[in-house]
């Protein structure tokens, strides 16, 4: 039992000169065989039912409207805009494939980066089902790839531009984008060097689409999201609690795990398809736990398998967590225990 949960939860080397040898190195033909394969999917299937609905109301959006055809709203930052427009340029249904096609390329750049296999984590249900319905979760997440990349390099106006791209999903790219960059501790120098594309793009947005935010808030409170697969959508705000797990002491590598695990639990809404990111920084075996989604919303029915699928980041968090907490549990009673005079010389 323990072998198999150490497989499915093994991190990657997120080590500099790791990052730079995989990066270099040639797709394995395992993994050109599932890029390939993933491709050809998405292709054949272009004109299906429920094929690129997400990518609908991003195109829309650039377009200036902000409820798709399905009757879904934009809730994301409106600095992306002129992203979805450039895609949306040969057309939304080609536009939409080339979209797809790219999100798998950032999944797969994420995987070789981050030290995950690349083909456990393209293989995924819940990876596979983000790139059928044309997501920006595999963009956002090879961004993220690209930060931790440039933060080891010290690429500070790097940092800054993928920085935009991965808050595209904030619930989850916020923290992890803020836990690398403190992990990192870059120098007061490089700050201004990381604004330099950051803010006059941010400036710009609220310049051409005047404060957005707020346009954002009213079609959430108007017309909610769906399929949230936080346990906040179970718990409500108590959730918020289990962050204070990420304050354990660990070591920064299974902090940045543990904020992946939170980031798509512990948080009001989240989708299914950014479990993702959990797989690349908390454990790629687990993403092919999703595929028993399926067969228990077959059987049991949507709102079954979306809680059932809930289990995996409740899982991953307990186990990553666990052994801090064992050890600070087990200092304190040593602490405890520990004759008054004791402790007074290892206070001094």
């Amino acid at each position: 039992m323990r072998r198999a949960l150490d497989w499915m939860l093994s991190e990657g080397d997120r080590s500099p000169d790791r990052i730079a040898d995989r990066v270099r190195a040639r797709p394995t033909p395992a993994e050109l065989i599932a890029v390939a394969s993933i491709v050809v999917i998405l292709v054949a299937s272009a004109r299906y039912p429920g094929h690129g609905i997400d990518w609908e109301i991003f195109a829309g959006a650039a377009d200036g409207d902000f409820t798709s055809d399905y009757g879904l709203d934009y809730y994301y930052a409106y600095w992306l805009l002129p992203l979805f427009d450039l895609f949306a340029l040969p057309g939304v249904l080609v536009g939409g494939v080339i979209w797809s096609i790219a999100n798998v390329v950032g999944v797969w750049f994420a995987a070789r980066v981050f030290g995950a296999r690349p083909v456990v984590v393209l293989a995924a249900w819940l990876t596979i089902s983000g790139f059928y319905t044309g997501t920006i979760t595999g963009l956002a997440v090879g961004a993220l790839a690209a930060l931790w990349w440039a933060l080891h390099r010290e690429r500070w106006i790097v940092v800054g531009a993928m920085s935009l791209l991965a808050v595209a999903k904030p619930q989850w790219g916020l923290p992890i984008a803020a836990m690398m960059v403190l992990h990192r501790r870059p120098p007061l120098r490089a700050w201004p060097q990381m604004a330099v594309v950051p803010a006059p793009v941010v400036a710009a947005s609220f310049w051409a689409y005047g404060f957005w935010p707020a346009d954002i808030v009213d079609r959430a409170t108007a017309n909610p999201p769906v399929g949230n697969g936080s346990l906040w959508s179970l718990l409500g705000p108590v959730v918020l609690l289990l962050w204070a797990g990420a304050l354990l002491p660990m070591d920064d590598r299974r902090r940045l795990s543990v904020i992946a695990a939170l980031s798509v639990m512990a948080v009001p809404y989240v989708q299914q398809y950014d479990y993702v990111v959990l797989w690349l920084l908390a454990g790629d075996g687990l993403g092919l736990l999703s595929y028993a989604g399926g067969p228990i919303e077959m059987l049991l029915g949507e709102r079954v398998s979306i809680v059932a699928q809930m289990l995996l980041p409740v899982g991953a968090y307990a186990w990553l967590v666990g052994e801090p907490l064992r050890r600070a549990i087990a200092g304190r009673r040593e602490h405890r225990a520990m004759p008054v005079s004791g402790r007074r010389q290892t206070a001094g």
